[in-house]
């Protein structure tokens, strides 16, 4: 799946950073293809996890100043968290 490529381009970054160099073979041993490794090559995929990264990093970045505890909001009824912030709300005595 793309997201557990996402998370070895990920987990390959941060070796870089650690050692100097990045990783040419992302491995991953799925359950359901008889635990035989999966490989990838960082290089096939790192622009796509670089651009991904440098999204949410934007995203994260200009996010500031928009929170809205303690009112919900349109993705709160998708949200895992949303079990816990109607705690919190309660919690707060939120009206």
């Amino acid at each position: 799946k793309g997201g557990t490529v996402l998370q070895l381009c990920l987990y390959s970054d941060l070796l870089a950073d650690a050692q100097g160099l990045a990783p040419e073979l992302m491995h991953v041993v799925p359950p359901w293809a008889d635990f035989r490794p999966q490989q990838y090559r960082f290089a096939d995929y790192g622009a796509f996890y670089r651009r991904a990264k440098s999204g949410l990093e934007l995203t994260v970045d200009s996010a500031t100043g928009s929170d809205t505890y303690p009112d919900p909001n349109s993705h709160c009824d998708v949200c895992r968290w949303s079990t816990q912030c109607d705690k919190q709300r309660r919690v707060d005595d939120h009206l």
